[in-house]
């Protein structure tokens, strides 16, 4: 029996200022413009976030294929430092065939 979670890791190198690399990932109108599938949609009025440990990220993706998909996503937040660190347990839901088990995703700056 294999007991282990799996892990994904990836890593990218940005040509930017590690504050603004941060700033995508924080502000929402930065992340509705780059997250997601090329044509996804994120709508300004259902994405909140609460930057902090504790806090949370949501919003809600519109398929550009078909907009009568729309994917909800929280992260829970549990720990952030400033240009340093994002973790958190990220749930997805919405009209997602199957559904996705909540995952643990972290992004270091």
């Amino acid at each position: 029996m294999h007991t282990e979670t799996p892990q994904i890791d990836i890593t990218h190198v940005l040509a930017a200022p590690r504050d603004l690399a941060f700033r995508v990932f924080t502000d929402p109108m930065h992340f509705a413009a780059w997250w997601g599938p090329v044509g996804n949609t994120l709508p300004a009025s259902e994405i909140e976030f609460d930057i902090r440990s504790g806090g949370y990220q949501q919003w809600t993706e519109v398929s550009a294929a078909d907009p009568h998909i729309r994917v909800r996503v929280r992260v829970d937040l549990t720990d952030v430092v400033e240009g340093e660190l994002i973790d958190g347990l990220m749930h997805v839901g919405g009209q997602l065939p199957g559904g996705i088990e909540p995952f643990q995703t972290r992004i270091r700056y």
